[in-house]
């Protein structure tokens, strides 16, 4: 089983998962502006589908950790780096999933 593939009980497709995955990739290797723009739209995604499967904010949390845990190149990262730059997403997440209610 592929690691990126949501598991069955997901309220997530396939589709806004691997979005999530290549926008956490660009995100810890980039340092433009636009690895903002291209996490928020995968944020963005996930939390329709969330709302639209009536899964709460935990399912979401959830799959941005198991996203994040196969990130390449965190395990390069500083330890306080990476934990700040998983703040930031997390608190990008929890913000995104409450203010794209339906």
């Amino acid at each position: 089983m592929n690691a990126r593939a949501p598991s069955p009980q997901s309220p997530f497709s396939a589709g806004a998962v691997d979005q999530l995955c290549l926008a956490l990739a660009l995100y810890v290797r980039a340092s433009d502006e636009a690895r903002h723009d291209v996490l928020q739209r995968a944020l963005t995604r996930l939390c329709v589908e969330a709302h639209a499967a009536n899964a709460g904010p935990e399912r979401l949390i959830v799959a941005v950790k198991t996203a994040w845990a196969h990130v390449h190149g965190i395990d390069k990262m500083n330890i306080r780096d990476a934990r700040r730059t998983f703040e930031v997403i997390f608190d990008r997440c929890v913000e995104t999933y409450y203010h794209n209610v339906p």
